[in-house]
């Protein structure tokens, strides 16, 4: 194996970096086991990687290494350290990384400190990158027990975390207000339509009537699980927590009438059962059937009611055309 060159390996060490923090698919593990120079390249590596003796040698040279951000990317090494996915890479890693931490902590790195710049995306505290894509339950408790505070995104990243839900577990075992906190967190496990998450979420206190979605903002929760696609058991696990009903989503539309036009009659009949309205119009019916290539149903939609197709507007024109699904038998929509 030809030995990197001095420009070359700060440019794949850069690389490794980066791979380690934000790659899912173990390029970093393949980088380095290409080029294990890396390893020993920097004080940077030696943090990604949880080499604790290094990163201990290198402090008590340097005090100021502790807290030092990088320019380019904004982060600080407690923050590369809490994201590095070094403990899922290898495993054998895991208990230096978390010393790593440790180390880092103990020579005054903040446990609450935002980031900026390119790579920091402005106010990712460590626990943030600890409980997002590396997921790692050890060292959120360690963040948790020095004092890091938590927001209603690290709840809502934490419920995308691979760890079976250890650190959604474990932020809130350390949240004294769910229900004052959580407004986006239930929208990750709704959106894996995740009924574990769901679970531990309203059990913990999140009110499902208080929501805000993927996007930050505002939305009956119920219409979002509908529109995600969810089970009838996440479905059940709201209402029976005060979600309402009949909240529509954009548009107008209610979440009965939205589970029917999916063809979700599992979810409509747990939406009456937890009293929707049932505000089906026979157009909407007609739409079901279509989106769905029911032949007997629009048939039976236009025997009731031969007008139907040319009554639809514009809008539900559209959307029967969404899967150009053509009902044989059937006039034109």
């Amino acid at each position: 194996m030809a030995e990197l060159s001095g420009g070359e390996l700060a440019r794949q060490a850069e690389a490794f970096c980066e791979a380690s923090i934000r790659d899912s698919t173990g390029r970093a593990a393949r980088m380095l086991a290409a080029n294990p120079e890396i390893a020993g390249y920097s004080f940077a590596t030696a943090v990604i990687l949880g080499d604790a003796d290094r990163v201990r040698a290198e402090i008590g040279a340097d005090p100021g290494l502790a807290t030092r951000v990088d320019a380019r990317s904004g982060w600080t090494p407690l923050h590369a350290a809490c994201a590095s996915r070094w403990h899922r890479l290898d495993p054998a890693r895991a208990d230096g990384l978390l010393e790593v931490v440790r180390i880092l902590l103990d020579a005054g790195a903040d446990p609450n400190g935002g980031t900026g710049g390119q790579g920091g995306h402005g106010g990712w505290t460590p626990l943030r990158c600890a409980v997002a894509g590396a997921a790692n339950p050890q060292v959120t408790r360690l963040l948790l027990e020095r004092g890091a505070v938590l927001a209603d995104h690290d709840l809502y990243l934490a419920g995308f975390g691979e760890d079976d839900h250890e650190c959604l577990r474990l932020l809130l075992g350390r949240t004294a207000d769910v229900a004052g906190i959580a407004r986006m967190a239930l929208a990750a496990p709704i959106s894996l339509n995740d009924s574990d998450g769901v679970r531990l979420l309203l059990a913990a206190g999140a009110d499902p009537r208080r929501y805000d979605d993927d996007a930050d903002e505002p939305s009956p929760a119920v219409y979002a699980a509908v529109r995600c696609g969810c089970s009838a058991e996440v479905l059940d696990l709201l209402l029976d927590h005060g979600a309402q009903p009949d909240l529509p989503g954009p548009g107008g539309r209610s979440p009965l009438t939205l589970a029917t036009v999916q063809g979700r009659e599992d979810l409509a009949s747990v939406l009456l059962r937890h009293g929707a309205v049932d505000d089906i119009t026979d157009a909407d019916r007609f739409l079901a059937g279509c989106l769905r290539a029911d032949q007997a149903a629009v048939r039976r939609q236009l025997a009731l009611d031969p007008g139907l197709a040319g009554r639809l507007t514009d809008a539900k024109r559209a959307e029967a055309m969404v899967r150009t699904i053509s009902c044989a038998g059937s006039p034109a929509v």
